[in-house]
């Protein structure tokens, strides 16, 4: 029990307990019990809520008596409320888009050449550039083939006159398959 200390009695006018002793003596007392109830409340609060807006949910009031069975009513499974919505579906996981096959690309009425510039960047970087232009990140695949006359992305033309004891000279691509 608190009461107050008189005037002219020790230090000034602190609140005693009934031992005499000044309530600043119980600071680190109150520090841990409050302490242990934060944690209490923080592990199984959450828990006990669920549990008494459960059981209240369907009858409008709860009186909990010793000896009384834990409050769970019909249709709160696992101590939770009937009446609180399930926690929303995770949103479907986005299906991978199947790449998109180009036959015969061209460069105007001529056809692409498997090169970026004559002679140079043959291949992959070709088919990527190629993919890039329509609108994907990069080639998955591309097929290839010798031909007379072929145009690079860059414009250049490829044909028979470059060598003409050698035929066919120049590649091109007979299809592109485009990923995103």
């Amino acid at each position: 029990m608190l009461r107050e200390r008189r005037p002219g009695v020790g230090r000034g006018h602190l609140l005693q307990d009934s031992r005499g002793q000044a309530l600043s003596e119980h600071v680190p007392l109150l520090i841990v019990v409050g302490l242990v109830t934060l944690f209490v409340v923080a592990r199984y609060g959450g828990a006990i809520s669920r549990r008494f807006r459960c059981a209240t949910s369907q009858t409008g009031a709860v009186v909990v008596r010793p000896g009384d069975p834990p409050l769970v009513e019909p249709g709160c499974a696992d101590g939770e409320a009937a009446s609180e919505p399930s926690p929303p579906a995770e949103p479907p996981l986005p299906t991978a888009i199947p790449p998109v096959s180009f036959k015969s690309p061209m460069m105007g009425n001529v056809p692409l050449d498997h090169c970026l510039t004559f002679g140079k960047n043959c291949g992959k970087p070709a088919a990527d550039a190629f993919c890039r232009s329509q609108g994907f990140s990069q080639s998955e695949s591309f097929s290839e083939e010798m031909v007379a006359t072929t145009r690079t992305p860059s414009g250049e033309l490829c044909d028979q006159s470059f060598a003409p004891n050698r035929a066919p000279f120049c590649g091109r691509f007979t299809s592109v398959d485009c990923a995103s």
